[in-house]
């Protein structure tokens, strides 16, 4: 997801947009960016979130709107410090 060189550039940043790019998971990649706060991963293929979004602990604005997300299954673990949660659109039948 992300080129590893120039790794200090990449964990210096407090928001990011990833919208509309085709992604179908969340890498260990991620994790570079240690500082973020706001993350759009809007409109592209995602399925779940997987388990590297844990390491962001800055992380309290997450949008997933117009994802392929069907499950929220133990979200809450893995997503502690999000306040702002976006999730319209996708596929959810329930809340677990």
């Amino acid at each position: 997801m992300l080129p590893i060189e120039n790794q200090e550039k990449w964990s210096s940043l407090e928001e990011v947009d990833f919208s509309f790019n085709e992604l179908e998971e969340i890498d260990e990649s991620i994790s570079l960016l240690n500082l973020v706060r706001k993350m759009n991963l809007s409109h592209n293929l995602l399925r779940s979130i997987g388990d590297h979004l844990q390491h962001l602990t800055m992380l309290t604005e997450l949008n997933l709107s117009h994802n392929a997300i069907e499950d929220l299954d133990l979200w809450y673990m893995k997503l502690g410090n999000v306040k702002r949660l976006y999730l319209v659109g996708n596929k959810i039948s329930a809340l677990n």
